[in-house]
């Protein structure tokens, strides 16, 4: 009697889901205000996951202060990669209790051809 062999329900090569994303961004301040910043810039985005791709991004930036140590900000900015449309809308809360140095949460949304990356996201962006 032959035997079949055993066969495994793991998989053999499992993949990583994970995606980082890096930007470098230079703006030009249009409003400078005690309780409102509007800026526009252009940003570069690096992209690695699966693979790495880099793109220009045009960006506008509304931050709100109600006071020296709480921001709400709104960032939509749209540019490509690899010939490929895609939008970034991000919205967070930010307290700063060391000029320049901000903590932040919020909401970020990617959007693409193709499909859209969406959620909850926490960080620190430091201003000078």
């Amino acid at each position: 009697m032959l035997n079949k062999p055993e066969e495994s329900s793991k998989p053999q090569n499992p993949s990583e889901d994970k995606l980082n994303i890096f930007q470098l961004s230079g703006f030009l301040k249009i409003i400078s205000e005690p309780q409102i910043d509007w800026d526009l810039g252009l940003s570069s985005y690096t992209i690695e996951g699966n693979q790495f791709n880099t793109g220009l991004f045009a960006y506008s930036n509304l931050t709100i202060k109600p006071n020296n140590y709480l921001s709400i900000r709104l960032r939509p900015s749209v540019g490509k990669i690899n010939g490929n449309t895609i939008s970034d809308i991000e919205a967070s809360f930010g307290v700063s209790y060391i000029k320049g140095l901000i903590g932040k949460m919020g909401y970020q949304a990617i959007i693409t051809p193709n499909t859209s990356l969406h959620g909850p996201f926490m960080g620190v962006e430091y201003g000078f």
